[in-house]
């Protein structure tokens, strides 16, 4: 529920908990190589094509880490 109400503008994707795995790799440890799953997850569960999610989420990363584009 909070990643469908989330306003997109501040959502950002993660993959430091070594435990919680995208159900595709259950029985893994996690890693960011995996992190992936959880982009194509959250943009479908919100309605969004991968495309737009992802340039969303990586925006959003450039502005919190302050980085100029």
């Amino acid at each position: 529920e909070t990643a469908k109400k989330m306003p997109l503008d501040r959502l950002l994707i993660e993959s430091e908990s070594p435990f919680m795995v995208p159900s595709v790799y259950r029985g893994k440890r996690n890693k960011p190589a995996y992190l992936h799953a959880t982009v194509e997850f959250v943009a479908e569960l919100r309605e969004m094509s991968l495309e737009d999610f992802s340039e969303a989420v990586f925006q959003n990363s450039l502005t919190f880490y302050g980085i100029d584009q």
